[in-house]
């Protein structure tokens, strides 16, 4: 089978190619800097050096100013996003024909089934299709590439494609100013990108990341009743609603050399403003974007959008029957903020070696601690998901009773605080504690990264993997290296 290095290049993209991108969107600062985590376009590409990155974040490309970088960006996104189409095209047509077997010609399913070929046969070289000249219908050919690329391309996120929906998120945007929902074309030639302002927030470009189209949903009726057992209150129910949210993490860490990095185990929710939709467009962001500062009301919308995760704990194991939060999620959380971590390699506290030195020697208010908030969407089966981070997470509560969990959850988190960055500070110095009041420590281990082969349906495309901290496990066991 002839190879072409070339031709192989798919999202992961190549290795060098990714730190040349780093280093020209740095504009000069050092690598390993807190930019690198609170800068979505940095965090995106750096999340490139994780092994398995397609199960840590959505997927996602940048959109800048910089010639030469946004146009092999755009080519990557434009392929990526052709070919999510027609295959959330396939696997409905697959769905479907397994609800009304009559529903679905055969002709129609060849025609998208082509197209995907067609498609990945653009990023790949090597052998025909292995159905060629088989007995097999339209719909054993399609439920076969589908079940091929999810076991041999997981990179295409497939568990995230229903109807090809992206977000273009402006790189130092705040607040979900800037943020557009975008898809449901068949080609990306479609998009009206050139109508994205490049200005204020928005002059550094974007970062176009890959929604999560089956997220898993609160419903509002069970959540406020919960509430209300709990706390001894009587908030009127409003409506029965299911809403998307995201999860806010906070973390400390110590930005030196070797990082020591706390998550703090408790967090809240953040409620989208209107009920969950299936519907897209502009007029749909507020059931999608949770972040949106939400001016209109309507019969539908809710006063109270943040929530505890202790509330959010005992509603997950009211309706799955099982300590999701303890089980699923933290593992995961903890996981993912420990990889994105080591991904950023050596740190750098922007202090010199004495300024540093006189530090690690001073009182624990000179200590190069940083606070970061993590943002994390879940899908429908809990699957943990990295969205974004800033390193000046808001600390403030909404006036009211909106706002009366971040207030207390932020009671609890400065009193934690100031327990692991004082008092117990010279105990934390060797390692060997893990806890700390409501902080966990996460090891961190830098990616090492290699360049591997991967056979999909006779194609072959180019992934990136960590040899040293994991292989992924495949169906057909197809590998090839490159030299």
């Amino acid at each position: 089978m002839a190879v072409h290095q070339s031709d192989a290049v798919i999202y992961s993209g190549n290795l060098h190619r990714l730190e040349h991108q780093l280093e020209v969107l740095r504009r000069g600062a050092p690598s390993g800097g807190v930019q690198d985590i609170h800068r979505k376009h940095l965090l995106a590409l750096i999340a490139r050096r994780d092994p398995c990155f397609w199960t840590l974040v959505p997927r996602s490309y940048i959109l800048t100013r910089d010639a030469a970088a946004a146009a092999s960006e755009w080519e990557m996104f434009r392929w990526d996003f052709e070919l999510s189409h027609y295959l959330g095209l396939l696997r409905n047509l697959k769905d479907r024909a397994a609800k009304h077997p009559k529903s679905c010609e055969d002709g129609t399913v060849e025609s998208v089934l082509e197209r995907c070929n067609t498609l990945l046969s653009l990023k790949a070289s090597g052998a025909p299709q292995k159905w060629e000249n088989s007995s097999l219908t339209a719909l054993q050919k399609a439920a076969m590439l589908l079940t091929e690329i999810e076991h041999e391309l997981p990179q295409l996120q497939l568990e995230l494609l229903q109807k090809n929906w992206w977000l273009a998120k402006p790189v130092d945007g705040a607040m979900g100013k800037g943020i557009v929902l975008f898809g449901g074309m068949p080609s990306a030639e479609d998009l009206n990108i050139s109508a994205l302002p490049f200005t204020g927030r928005m002059s550094e470009g974007y970062v176009l990341q890959k929604y999560l189209e089956k997220p898993h949903l609160i419903n509002i009726s069970s959540l406020v009743d919960l509430d209300n057992k709990l706390h001894g209150r009587t908030r009127e129910v409003c409506g029965h609603a299911f809403y998307k949210y995201n999860l806010r993490v906070l973390v400390l860490v110590r930005w030196v050399e070797d990082p020591s990095v706390w998550v703090y185990d408790k967090g809240y929710i953040d409620l989208c403003p209107i009920p969950f939709a299936e519907a897209f467009g502009d007029e749909a962001e507020g059931a999608h974007i949770s972040n949106l500062a939400f001016r209109g009301h309507t019969a539908e919308d809710i006063r109270k959008r943040i929530w505890s995760t202790d509330t959010f704990r005992e509603y997950l194991q009211q309706t799955s029957g099982r300590d999701v939060w303890a089980e699923d999620i933290v593992p995961q959380v903890r996981d993912a903020i420990s990889r994105i971590i080591g991904c950023i390699g050596p740190l750098k506290s922007g202090l010199t070696e004495g300024a540093r030195q006189e530090a690690s020697a001073s009182k624990p208010g000179r200590q190069p601690w940083r606070r970061f908030g993590f943002d994390f969407a879940l899908d429908h089966d809990f699957h943990v998901w990295l969205v974004e981070a800033n390193h000046r997470p808001g600390m403030k509560a909404p006036r009211g009773p909106s706002g009366e969990d971040k207030r207390r959850f932020l009671e609890f988190f400065y009193a934690d605080e100031n327990e692991l960055c004082g008092d117990r500070l010279q105990e934390t110095r060797d390692g060997q504690i893990l806890h700390v009041a409501n902080f966990h420590r996460v090891l961190v281990q830098p990616v090492q990264q290699k360049a591997k082969l991967t056979v999909c349906c006779g194609f072959v495309v180019l992934a990136v993997f960590d040899m040293g901290i994991a292989d992924m496990t495949v169906a057909s066991g197809k590998r090839m290296w490159l030299p």
